[in-house]
This record gives C-alpha cells, structure tokens and sequence, in this order.
C-alpha cells in the first residue's frame, strides 16, 4: 500500500488513484493476503466529498513508531 498512498493510521492509507492504478493496486492485494483470514477494505470518495473532509487536529501523515527492544 505504501507504493499507492499515504498511511493515515496504522492500517489505513489515503490514496488517490486512476481506475488502473486501483485494479493493479487490487491485483497486487489480493496476491499476498490470505483470503481466509484477511480483509482489506477499499472505499471511494467522489471529488466533491473530497472537497469536504473535515479534520480535527493538525491532519498530519501518519508517522510510524520505531520498534522498541526491551531484554
């Protein structure tokens, strides 16, 4: 997901992609999820919701946390 969009959330990404893009994306997903066990979950926003997004807060990408070693 990373080569597609931003990461918003741990789990979460915003991306902004062609119908193309999306099915490649897509394809792409469904090669290395477990189908059994997974979900992945692709919502569409149309440009005038875009338009709309509301933040509370400062909105920033996500930022991942380094790993932590405690021995």
């Amino acid at each position: 997901m990373k080569d597609y969009g931003d990461r918003v959330l741990k789990s979460v990404f915003e991306c902004n992609l062609t119908d193309d893009v999306f099915r490649t994306m897509k394809a792409r997903m469904d090669a290395v999820i477990d189908h059994m066990e997974d979900s992945v979950r692709y919502y569409f926003v149309c440009d005038k919701c875009l338009a709309n997004i509301e933040y509370s807060g400062l909105g920033l990408l996500f930022v991942e946390d380094k790993d932590v070693v405690i021995a």
